[in-house]
């Protein structure tokens, strides 16, 4: 995991006075901050430069460093495969349930929680769609704004450059820090996040308000697991 973010808190600086620095939009910033995307060596440089850091701090290659003993003889193969009780989505294949992913913490299936992005662990996905995407990532779902379609607890498999169109199911983020998973809908009005659970009302942000908040779209959900405890 990068130290980006806690560079840039420690500047005082936000994600849209950041991106904007570097000249990228705050979408691009925002994955490069959580890990999702790589860095490209420009930018590392520039925020070197602004951080007053080397890029191996940047990147916390120190760090990784240290654990390489331990990573050394990781095995993938040790980690227990874990399967769905149910789903609403297509079972898997278990036959090619071979590529790992991580697990980037929790999204809150609500409006009041933080996107935590952690590697928490790995899960295994489909081997094919891994190579077609291989920034996906899993994140763990709180709240119960999305029932029955998953529940608090359920993990959802994410893809950051999947298309996204009216009514998938996405992962959104807004004003840079809050994270929620969502039914989304577009139209010429703006942006709707739509609950699953009838207790929740949705709501609808302004094109305005999706470019100032801002309110951007981090992956496209896939495939929910429920996981036996």
């Amino acid at each position: 995991m990068n130290n980006l973010k806690k560079f840039r808190k420690e500047k005082g600086f936000g994600q849209i006075e950041l991106a904007e620095k570097l000249g990228i939009t705050q979408s691009s910033y925002s994955r490069y901050e959580s890990g999702a995307r790589d860095i490209p060596t420009d930018i590392l440089s520039k925020l070197a430069d602004y951080f007053g850091v080397t890029i191996d701090d940047i990147l916390g290659r120190a760090e990784d460093e240290e654990q390489q003993t331990s990573l050394t003889n990781f095995d993938p193969a040790s980690i227990p495969v874990k399967y769905p009780k149910s789903s609403t989505y297509p079972a898997p294949r278990l036959e090619k349930e071979t590529a790992l992913i991580p697990i980037l913490g929790s999204v809150r299936a609500g409006y009041d929680n933080f996107a935590e992005q952690n590697i928490e662990g790995y899960i295994r996905i489909n081997e094919d769609i891994k190579a077609m995407h291989p920034d996906a990532f899993t994140l763990r779902v709180t709240g119960d704004s999305m029932e029955p379609e998953m529940s608090h607890g359920d993990y959802v498999i994410c893809l950051p450059d999947a298309e996204i169109r009216n009514n998938d199911v996405a992962i959104v983020c807004i004003n840079g820090e809050i994270g929620t998973v969502k039914r989304i809908r577009f139209d010429q009005d703006g942006l709707t996040l739509i609950p699953r659970n009838p207790k929740y009302k949705s709501i609808h942000y302004t094109p305005e308000e999706v470019e100032t908040l801002p309110v951007t779209i981090q992956g496209k959900v896939i495939e929910r697991r429920s996981f036996y405890s």
